[in-house]
């Protein structure tokens, strides 16, 4: 699989860039089995083979883990969450607002049944700026 964003030339050197890439938005050992959200993350981007800039990469990864750390399997199906996990660009995802760079600067859910915890890599979101996400069970 090559992909020149990321200047890999098979799956295997795929797989290691993105593990290097997420371990630094993330922290040492996130992909070692403890952590399932953050495995689960990687192995979403992972199994999609998205090539992208780095930039992009490490957004989709961080969307990814939101949906997983707060339970996104149970969230309500109703607008304006769908399409997560989708192939569309994550500033596609219901809930997600972008800049015209397509760059999350908002997420705004509120009352679909989120829980567990927000993950501190939405931090690295460079230009998010908004978070609402009114009546929900957040830990």
């Amino acid at each position: 699989f090559v992909c020149p964003e990321l200047k890999t030339q098979d799956f295997s050197e795929y797989n290691a860039k993105l593990e290097e890439l997420y371990t630094e938005v993330s922290y040492e050992g996130a992909f070692n089995g403890s952590d399932p959200d953050r495995l689960n993350a990687l192995n979403f981007v992972r199994d999609k083979r998205l090539c992208a800039s780095p930039t992009r990469m490490v957004q989709r990864y961080i969307a990814a883990l939101f949906y997983f750390s707060t339970n996104g399997e149970n969230w309500n199906a109703a607008d304006p969450i769908e399409d997560w996990l989708s192939p569309a660009h994550e500033c596609e995802w219901g809930g997600l607002e972008c800049t015209e760079n397509q760059i999350i600067d908002a997420i705004g859910i509120d009352s679909s049944n989120l829980s567990g915890t927000i993950p501190f890599e939405i931090c690295k979101l460079p230009l998010l700026e908004i978070v609402d996400l009114d009546d929900h069970k957040i830990g």
